[in-house]
């Protein structure tokens, strides 16, 4: 399970550099007056974000999906099988608050990369 969670980590952060150097292309400059301008942004941010959010997101997104699964299946098996992909979404998102915006977006990238 922890060598998928890893393998999950690894997509999952460079998906959300690649996704947050698209949306925030370059975060330092002002105005992008023309597609020129926006794809350098993007091909100089994408590394930038790699750099920052992905040893992040690998450390941090590994363990806590693992123990989110974990306690999703101890109370699914104690109550109902079915809440068992619920209480992992739940728990995910909860993990995913500790920076609200980004992070969240990188936790819900993260479960649906894992399903």
């Amino acid at each position: 399970m922890l060598a998928r969670k890893i393998i999950t980590a690894s997509i999952a952060g460079s998906l959300f550099a690649v996704m947050l150097g698209l949306i925030a292309a370059d975060p330092f400059a002002g105005e992008v007056n023309s597609a020129g301008e926006y794809f350098q942004g993007v091909m100089l941010s994408i590394p930038f974000y790699l750099l920052y959010s992905f040893p992040v997101i690998l450390v941090y997104g590994t363990v806590t999906s693992a123990i989110s699964d974990y306690i999703a299946l101890f109370i699914s098996y104690k109550t109902n099988k079915k809440l068992e992909f619920y209480i992992s979404l739940f728990l995910h998102l909860l993990f995913g608050l500790i920076l609200l915006g980004l992070s969240l977006a990188a936790a819900v990238l993260f479960f649906v990369t894992d399903i």
